[in-house]
């Protein structure tokens, strides 16, 4: 899937090229139309980077929203440490670690843009483990001017993220 997204961009980039060097225009107004062309399918260069947030510690929930009870005590779901790399051609890795135990947990994946107004961005990411065996989806909502983001999984509470670099 990755080598026919990476060879659709070449076609695109390549036909771009094309047409605008045929039309007399300038080197650099054909690497600025390709550019523009790169970001429609991810997010501006200035939005891609490190971005970081802890999700607090909660009580896992059942499906009617209790509390999930063994033996007497709520199922607790220590507080993750998260680390979002969003990169070019709409890549995103993740490191999550337990503030309990300091565990790591690491995972690849990609994202989306499926919403963006005046303020803010919307991207829907979709990771794995290596082993194939874990594959959590969010929601990212990144706000223009701030650079600020919150985070939403499904049942899990949301927290946000700022970008770090």
């Amino acid at each position: 899937m990755k080598r026919i997204m990476k060879t659709l961009m070449l076609v695109v980039a390549a036909s771009l090229l094309v047409v605008a060097c045929t039309s007399n225009s300038t080197s650099s107004e054909a690497e600025s139309t390709i550019v523009e062309e790169e970001n429609t399918n991810g997010l501006p260069q200035e939005y891609l980077g490190n971005y970081h947030g802890v999700q607090p510690g909660y009580n896992m929930k059942n499906q009617y929203g209790d509390d999930v009870i063994i033996n007497g005590q709520a199922l607790k779901i220590p507080a993750i440490d998260h680390k979002f790399l969003v990169k070019e051609g709409n890549i995103i890795s993740l490191q999550q670690t337990s503030l309990d135990d300091n565990s790591r947990y690491y995972y690849e994946g990609s994202y989306r843009v499926n919403g963006e107004t005046d303020t803010e961005y919307t991207i829907e990411c979709n990771v794995s483990d290596s082993n194939g065996t874990s594959n959590p989806s969010f929601s990212l909502v990144i706000q223009k001017e701030t650079k600020s983001v919150k985070c939403s999984s499904e049942d899990q509470p949301d927290f946000d993220l700022e970008k770090i670099k």
